[in-house]
């Protein structure tokens, strides 16, 4: 599991915000999940994340999508895609990483000199 000091480098905002940092992998090394998560979590307190139901331009099919926003001068949005949300035929494509369910205790949000 990924230390607290780690933590604070890639993940300010959690600890800021005295949150636990969910993350379920097989990569404890890997910062990168902590860094996605926190800028989620950015996103939302700075009100610059939303979502928007869009069609594929494959076959048209409606799909829900996760959005970042670039709020201009003159208070338009201007959105461009993150990720789209699965459903439950989706993500039925997708297997937990083996440490789910064996090693998940919450990493404390206390920093260690």
């Amino acid at each position: 599991m990924a230390e607290t000091n780690e933590i604070a480098n890639n993940a300010p905002t959690i600890l800021e915000n005295e949150m636990i940092p969910w993350v379920f992998t097989d990569e404890q090394d890997n910062p990168a999940p902590f860094q996605v998560l926190d800028l989620f979590y950015r996103g939302v307190f700075t009100n610059t994340i939303g979502v928007m139901t869009a069609k594929r331009k494959t076959d048209n099919a409606p799909v829900m999508l996760l959005v970042g926003l670039n709020r201009g001068e003159d208070g338009d949005a201007e959105v461009y895609p993150i990720a789209e949300i699965l459903n439950q035929d989706t993500s039925q494509a997708f297997i937990p990483p083996s440490s789910v369910g064996a090693d998940n205790e919450p990493v404390s949000t206390e920093i260690t000199e």
